[in-house]
């Protein structure tokens, strides 16, 4: 672990393949054309963008890029290439990293998006941006935005898919209704997990769009609510989840109804639904569309009391 270079060290360090330091100051540059993993910290959005820049045309494999704190460095599951941005209020996807304007630029190749304490940011990406400008992002993470308004801001693509496979938001109380629809989905194919903590505002997770009839999320294992106080429903109507692996429900007070077309098994809960974990007072209180549906998941329920 490097804390800082001398200055001018870095100019000179022409064939560097792998470099990890704790801060690279305003103006300095990584000018190595061998440069494969990069792991730092910068301060400043000039000097992330020369990173980016950098990145671009080195084609660099593995990078974690902190801005402008490196508390998230080097977890152990973190994709091969993350952007993590605190504090800073303007973002914006570029292919060659060249020009900001003031924004943090995105490479092309990110992997794995974080925002948090982005206080003026009112959405975290563009649909345009998902299909051709960050065409590997699987993974959005964002904590205490306060003006966040939307995930994914702009027109949906006709037929173009996103990679996204994860999205985590905490902290968003600026979100009103909804999270998601059920059209997103559509361009979402991919999207395993949905985790969302500490929003005041979201009342759906996934709002219901008129024309769509058959409703199903093939994909979804894992969805996790904790700690929304306005929270009516999961999903407006009955919705197939065939993939649904685990639920993890707690302190949302108006959630009455899960709304989960699962099959009913004799012998207990659908094959791929391993566990809900919430507590006893929310799980009694809770209205099932069919008389069995309490019985026959009552095997997957673990208490969180």
């Amino acid at each position: 672990m490097i804390e800082t270079l001398p200055e001018g060290v870095l100019e000179k360090l022409v064939n560097l393949q792998y470099l990890a330091i704790e801060k690279l100051r305003a103006g300095e540059e990584v000018k190595s054309t061998k440069l494969e993993a990069l792991y730092c910290s910068v301060a400043h959005v000039e000097t992330f963008n020369a990173c980016v820049g950098s990145l671009v045309r080195n084609s660099c494999r593995r990078y974690t890029l902190a801005a402008p704190n490196a508390y998230r460095l080097w977890l152990v599951d973190d994709p091969d290439r993350s952007i993590l941005i605190d504090g800073w209020d303007h973002i914006a996807a570029s292919v060659d990293g060249t020009s900001g304007d003031g924004c943090a630029l995105l490479p092309e190749s990110v992997q794995s998006l974080e925002l948090s304490r982005c206080h003026k940011i009112k959405r975290v990406v563009e649909w345009e941006w998902l299909t051709t400008l960050l065409p590997n992002l699987e993974k959005i993470i964002v904590h205490s935005c306060e003006k966040l308004e939307e995930i994914i801001h702009g027109p949906l693509p006709s037929r173009a898919t996103c990679r996204l496979t994860y999205l985590e938001v905490s902290g968003c109380n600026n979100i009103k209704r909804e999270l998601l629809t059920e059209d997103m989905l559509l361009h979402l194919p991919f999207l395993q997990e949905i985790l969302v903590k500490d929003c005041k505002g979201i009342e759906v997770i996934i709002g219901t769009v008129a024309e769509m009839t058959h409703r199903s999320f093939p994909k979804i294992t894992n969805l996790g609510l904790w700690n929304l106080p306005e929270l009516k429903s999961i999903c407006d109507g009955t919705t197939s989840w065939d993939t649904l692996r685990q639920i993890s429900i707690d302190n949302c007070p108006k959630l009455k109804r899960i709304p989960l077309q699962l099959p009913l098994l004799d012998n207990g809960p659908p094959p791929s639904l391993r566990e809900i974990r919430i507590n006893q007072q929310t799980w009694e209180s809770l209205e099932w569309d069919h008389p069995l549906v309490r019985s026959s998941l009552e095997p997957s329920v673990k208490f969180l009391d």
